[in-house]
């Protein structure tokens, strides 16, 4: 998961034209990441709140969608 992540924030911060560092920092995609393996979607984009939520929340949810995360590579 930790490729698939890596991608998700370039991705998304390129769509946006936004710096991935203040976008989408390492700390965020850690909860991003835990809340998707124990909640799924829905909980993942719940921890986009904020700025944050505003900015990212529709192109993340775009690419979880288009992409779907690995979730059989949990350990990953």
């Amino acid at each position: 998961l930790d490729a698939y992540f890596a991608t998700l924030r370039a991705e998304v911060c390129a769509k946006l034209c936004a710096a991935p560092e203040l976008a989408l920092p390492t700390r965020v995609l850690r909860r991003l990441r835990h809340a998707l393996l124990d909640g799924g979607t829905d909980a993942a984009l719940g921890e986009l709140d904020g700025w944050r939520g505003d900015l990212c929340r529709a192109a993340v949810e775009a690419h979880l969608t288009q992409y779907p995360p690995p979730l059989d590579a949990r350990r990953g």
